[in-house]
């Protein structure tokens, strides 16, 4: 089943990519696999939902995220997320 939700960005962790109350919309398929680069929105157990680019990707599909500015939460504190947790794929943007 597709599913599509809208999420608005809280921080500047992803400027310049995306600002403050901006809103994303994001998708998930089934047979859905991130690849590296994209963005992403994940619910992390500690940070809860994050928007996210994917740097890396290891081999049990668990993400290695960063954001798009300095002061993003570092990936080493965010460490490797389980693909369990992705909520979707950022398809398309809206600019407050």
């Amino acid at each position: 089943m597709f599913r599509l939700k809208i999420h608005r960005v809280v921080g500047q962790s992803m400027n310049p990519t995306l600002a403050d109350n901006d809103y994303v919309v994001c998708g998930l398929w089934p047979g859905f696999l991130p690849i590296k680069g994209c963005l992403v929105v994940v619910f992390h157990p500690q940070l809860y939902t994050l928007v996210k680019r994917v740097e890396n990707i290891d081999r049990s599909g668990r993400l290695w995220l960063s954001g798009d500015s300095d002061s993003s939460i570092s990936s080493d504190k965010m460490g490797w997320v389980d693909k369990k947790h992705i909520v979707g794929r950022v398809i398309y943007c809206i600019s407050a």
